[in-house]
């Protein structure tokens, strides 16, 4: 089953090694999206599952449509 990693530095992570990346903009510490923005939490994790299911190629990234909102 592949990894993937949930990366608020997308290019660090790649620079790692990280084996498939899912990246949103969000800060350090909230790679997941806004603390109580429970939905916004879950579109990123649910993506990054999905990456996780679809991803072909090692280094893969998949840059999420999602911004943090404080």
């Amino acid at each position: 089953m592949p990894t993937v990693i949930i990366a608020s530095l997308p290019t660090v992570a790649a620079q790692l090694g990280a084996p498939r990346i899912a990246t949103a903009d969000t800060p350090m510490g909230a790679a997941l999206g806004a603390p109580k923005d429970t939905a916004q939490q879950q579109r990123i994790l649910t993506a990054a599952l999905r990456l996780q299911e679809t991803a072909v190629t090692p280094g893969e990234t998949a840059y999420l449509p999602e911004s943090y909102r404080s």
